[in-house]
């Protein structure tokens, strides 16, 4: 059974190590590939685990057919260099939040664990691509956990690495060759995120795939060498769907080649994912190209209106500040080098990301510098020419040209490598405080699992990732001037989390808001670090909230009023609507109400509880605590 992806390679001229390398980020795009779709398609978790480790056994049954080479070694450099950075950058431990969490997200509902799933962007649908989502899913599956997966960032950077070396080496030789990963390890966009679930290095790795197979397979020409061109194709829309358009394109560029023969091959390799993704959503969402609706609709506007402040000069700006300056000149001079003896690989190198380039720099009006990785990476591939000075200088003074272009390079990594030390974000923002940061929120928003029963369907402002954490439903509150209530009712929610700090919503520490919403103090999960409250849906109140907002009574003094929730300060007083009356009063301290009162709702007996009933709130005078603040709560007779 052969399993081999480089089918075009003579297995004589390939060592282990070599072909292992050159196969390794293939092997990733088709297990997240076949397990993302293969989910989609109802096939069983535990049928696709079998077919990948069936699988991966037959690939390195394969591989034993091959030597291994004392040369072999050089592509060890690359995870030893990885480990290095982990050691010292405070990133790769960073919990996963936001869009990484979507993707752990996706993860557990491959392997069954719910079916539930975000709004997002206004979509009642989960959108974003699958690809990591089916790598990460085989190692949650093996590791048992729910929102901890480090060796996937870790096999993807690897796989990414190694896929540059290999390019490099095409163009270089082997030793030099291991300059454009090791410079990519240490843009700071790399040592930042490169180790985490968003698909910024994936992306990097399957276009430098691409292009690595298409330059061998030019050389090593079969019918299979185009196929499987073409499913790598696929797989990098599968990644970003952006990039579906390398099918196509690639199947232009070759027939601008005059190789149409192998250009039908390579699109109708391109077309099986691409089929089976539309499939899909036909069937999901009604709509072939539902998951890419709002990229589309954002790619529109950005062509047609402003729809964002993000320019070419920011793109520009953003791009040049991962270089040291010396460092990005060497690189376009030797980018221009290459192209003496090198020409059809740059070409297709350059070509192939054309489009993309276009789209990211001038076209989209919204982006982030880590959309900007695949040419930082393609551009230091240039490096290595600019350090062979033969093709610039005479014989007598190359030794020179070599010694000084060799210093400004050092010098280049010394530089790049005391800023990684440094341990600071794109923001410039300390990597040890922002993991502290993330590691609170992070066992907060675990913790609000823990108190939450069985199925429930939790309201919160940071919905994904405490959906994630928690390991519950979860939904955000929509857009809306009352959006706790509204969004109860749309999601038919039971419970709502609210917390003090990184919160997405300033009413999640609103509190007079809060107290008025129809809910309910349920726990309080708040940590050392960082202060959490779940709440339980009221639904007397939910369905009184109306006449609340309708009749809402009169303060005579200074206070605040929310629905049917009104505070008072000293000396303030309450006229109270027709037919209502306090049911729940409390004693607070401060400007405003606050999390005091809370937890003074949770205890069965607090002293600050004044009164729980109609009775016996009837029986307080207020004249008689007119000196004391209140938090009163009404009741229709």
């Amino acid at each position: 059974m052969n399993v081999s992806f480089v089918l075009f390679m003579e297995a004589s001229t390939v060592s282990w190590g070599e072909r292992f390398t050159l196969e390794f980020m293939v092997g990733l795009l088709f297990i997240g590939a076949f397990m993302s779709l293969g989910a989609s398609f109802w096939l069983p978790p535990f049928v696709l685990l079998i077919v990948v480790h069936v699988g991966l056994i037959a690939w390195l049954y394969h591989l034993r057919t091959f030597k291994v080479d004392r040369r072999d070694l050089r592509f060890l450099i690359a995870p030893a260099a990885i480990l290095v950075i982990d050691i010292w950058s405070s990133f790769p431990s960073l919990p996963p939040f936001y869009d990484q969490a979507y993707h752990l997200q996706i993860s557990n509902r491959i392997l069954d664990r719910w079916s539930w799933e975000p709004y997002h962007q206004g979509i009642p649908y989960s959108f974003r691509p699958e690809l990591m989502s089916g790598i990460a899913a085989v190692e949650l599956a093996w590791s048992g956990e729910i929102y901890l997966a480090s060796v996937t960032p870790f096999l993807v950077l690897l796989g990414t690495v190694w896929m540059l070396q290999h390019l490099s080496e095409r163009m270089t030789s082997k030793p030099l060759a291991l300059f454009p990963p090791i410079f990519f390890l240490l843009f700071p966009v790399v040592i930042e995120l490169g180790r985490t679930m968003l698909l910024d290095v994936l992306i990097v790795g399957s276009l430098v795939c691409v292009m690595l197979y298409w330059v061998d397979s030019s050389e090593h020409s079969t019918q299979k060498s185009w196929v499987t061109l073409g499913l790598i194709a696929g797989c990098c829309g599968l990644v970003k769907y952006p990039y579906f358009y390398i099918g196509p394109w690639l199947t232009v560029l070759m027939l601008y080649e005059h190789t149409r023969h192998e250009a039908k091959f390579v699109f109708c390799g391109w077309s099986v994912p691409t089929a089976l993704f539309l499939i899909r959503n036909t069937l999901e969402q009604q709509e072939p190209t539902g998951p890419m609706n709002s990229q589309i609709t954002g790619t529109y506007l950005s062509a047609t209106s402003e729809f964002g402040s993000y320019t070419f000069d920011i793109f520009t700006e953003d791009f040049l500040a991962q270089w040291p300056l010396a460092l990005f000149i060497l690189a376009a001079l030797g980018t221009v080098l290459i192209q003496k003896e090198h020409r059809p690989t740059l070409f297709k190198s350059w070509a192939l990301l054309l489009p993309a380039f276009l789209l990211f720099a001038f076209i989209l009006d919204f982006g982030w510098v880590r959309y900007s990785t695949p040419w930082l990476a393609l551009l230091s591939l240039g490096i290595p020419s600019v350090m062979q000075p033969q093709h610039l200088f005479h014989e007598r003074i190359q030794s020179k040209v070599v010694v000084a272009v060799g210093a400004i390079v050092m010098l280049c990594i010394l530089s790049m490598t005391q800023a990684m030390m440094a341990d600071e974000n794109l923001g410039g923002y300390s990597g040890v405080d922002v993991l502290k940061r993330s590691q609170v929120h992070a066992d907060l928003f675990a913790g609000v699992g823990q108190v939450l029963p069985d199925g429930s369907v939790l309201l919160a402002g940071n919905d994904i990732t405490v959906g994630l954490y928690a390991s519950n439903e979860a939904y955000r509150f929509g857009p809306s001037t009352d959006p706790v209530a509204d969004s109860i009712l749309v999601v038919d929610g039971t419970h709502v989390f609210t917390h003090t700090s990184m919160n997405r919503f300033s009413f999640e520490s609103n509190w007079t808001y809060l107290l008025g919403s129809p809910m309910t103090p349920f726990a309080d999960v708040s940590t050392e670090h960082v202060n959490g409250y779940v709440w339980e849906t009221d639904h007397t109140r939910l369905d009184d909230r109306a006449w609340w907002l309708e009749n809402p009574g009169v303060i005579n003094g200074t206070g605040g009023k929310s629905a049917d929730m009104v505070w008072l300060d000293e000396g303030a007083t309450f006229s109270w609507p027709e037919n209502t009356a306090p049911h729940l009063i409390v004693r607070f301290e401060g400007p405003s109400p606050n999390a005091e009162a809370f937890n003074a709702l949770l205890s069965e007996e607090h002293p600050d509880v004044l009164c729980r009933t109609l009775e016996s709130c009837y029986e307080l005078e207020r004249s008689t605590y007119s000196n004391e603040q209140w938090l009163m709560w009404g009741a229709r007779a």
